[in-house]
């Protein structure tokens, strides 16, 4: 048994070393391969220098503008109309419906009204501190002059003190009087001859000359304030000289001055009268009859 292993044993030994020649592999050296190349020069690119552009230019003096200094426009116009807005509202339906119904005839009836309202505003805007705090004070005590605590004095400014610097030099005198509400007849500007007592007014907005002027009016009017007086005027809107714009204007168009129904032309205003006539309450009829007393400071 032995035996018989170690043939076996030397069997598997002349196997393997059989295989192991098998795999032998034989090479041989390789030379590398080799690749000539021939030396390169490089490419020389010429350039030629380029001289920058020279852009020439001329000083330019900058342009003098000469102003001369504005002084700002001074208005004295309120930051809040919330007085005049609440007072606007609160009378402005029955406005309206007196203001149509005086003119219901007219197509245009509502552009005079919207005028109307606008210079309303303009006018309030024009106003000073004093007056609109006196207006607040008013609005706030509707009733002010129903009470019996006024007392009233009626004159013409010229019988009385000749201008109206002489009356606000004699106010301590009517204040003596205890007179609080001062009734000033008609002193605006009226043509000599023809003036009606001073009601034939021929500009509504000018002082009779000899009387002074609408500084001074204003100037007496800030006067009586300070003592607690107030100020009234006679207005007869439909009762105007020939002098007065609306009647020229009247003429200009061919209106009759002698007429006394409104103006239809529409080159003149609605309505505007150039002699005084009774109202007969018909619409297009003037202000009631009688004199409208409005106090204006």
């Amino acid at each position: 048994m032995a035996k018989k292993r170690l043939q076996k044993k030397r069997s598997s030994s002349t196997v393997r070393k059989q295989e192991s020649e098998i795999l032998q592999v034989t090479t041989s050296k390789t030379e590398p391969v080799r690749v000539e190349t021939s030396k390169v020069e490089p490419v020389k690119v010429e350039t030629s220098k380029v001289e920058p552009v020279k852009v020439e230019t001329s000083k330019v003096e900058p342009v003098k503008v000469e102003t001369s200094k504005v002084e700002p426009v001074k208005l004295d116009v309120p930051v809040d109309l919330t007085l005049y807005n609440e007072r606007f509202q609160k009378h402005y339906d029955e406005l309206k419906w007196l203001y149509c119904e005086l003119y219901q005839d007219r197509d245009d009836v509502m552009t005079y009204l919207h005028d109307l309202t606008s210079n309303m505003e303009a006018f309030y805007n024009s106003r000073n501190s004093a007056l609109k705090a006196s207006d607040k004070k008013r609005e706030a005590d509707p009733d002010w002059y129903k009470r019996n605590d006024l007392v009233g004095m009626m004159m013409y400014v010229n019988n009385f003190a000749h201008t109206l610097k002489g009356l606000e030099e004699h106010l301590d005198y009517v204040e003596e009087c205890n007179v609080n509400y001062l009734h000033l007849m008609p002193l605006l500007a009226s043509p000599k001859g023809k003036s009606d007592g001073g009601y034939a007014v021929a500009d509504f907005r000018t002082v009779q000359p000899e009387l002074g002027t609408m500084e001074d009016f204003s100037e007496l009017t800030s006067k009586c304030h300070e003592r607690g007086i107030n100020i009234c005027l006679d207005f007869v809107m439909n009762h105007t000289s020939e002098e007065h714009e609306w009647a020229k204007r009247a003429r200009a168009s061919g209106c009759s001055a002698d007429s006394p129904m409104p103006c239809r032309r529409s080159s003149c205003r609605p309505g505007r009268r150039v002699r005084r006539s009774p109202c007969s309450g018909r619409p297009g009829s003037a202000a009631p009859r009688g004199r409208a007393r409005c106090e204006i400071r």
